[in-house]
């Protein structure tokens, strides 16, 4: 299916390949860009008051610590380095994907404040 193109790929035929029924699909997902989306969760609450207690109030210290703590549930996920490539080749040909990787941040940062 890569040969044609995320917006010529429905959802049936990405449905058909996986074994299920659309109407399956979107019990799991609503949108065929969200298939695409699997965001780590944000810190736990334990970690955050764990980085808050940290010492040190320099900027670098503090930045570096924060992109620690963003970057642990990143390493979780079960993706190689060329699965996430083809995602991001994904999303750079496809606005509506780009679109919904942007939004998937967005409430993926809205959801790790604590």
């Amino acid at each position: 299916m890569r040969e044609l193109g995320f917006d010529r790929v429905t959802v049936e035929m990405i449905s058909k390949e996986a074994g299920v029924s659309p109407r399956t699909f979107f019990t799991y997902f609503p949108t065929k860009e969200a298939a695409l989306l699997i965001l780590p969760s944000g810190p736990s609450t334990e970690e955050a008051e764990r980085f808050a207690a940290l010492p040190g109030s320099d900027p670098g210290t503090v930045l570096r610590d924060v992109g620690d703590l963003r970057a642990r549930p990143l390493e979780e996920l079960p993706f190689s380095r060329a699965e996430v490539a083809e995602a991001a080749r994904i999303a750079e040909a496809a606005p509506t994907v780009l679109a919904a990787v942007l939004a998937g941040f967005d409430c993926w940062n809205a959801n790790s404040s604590h």
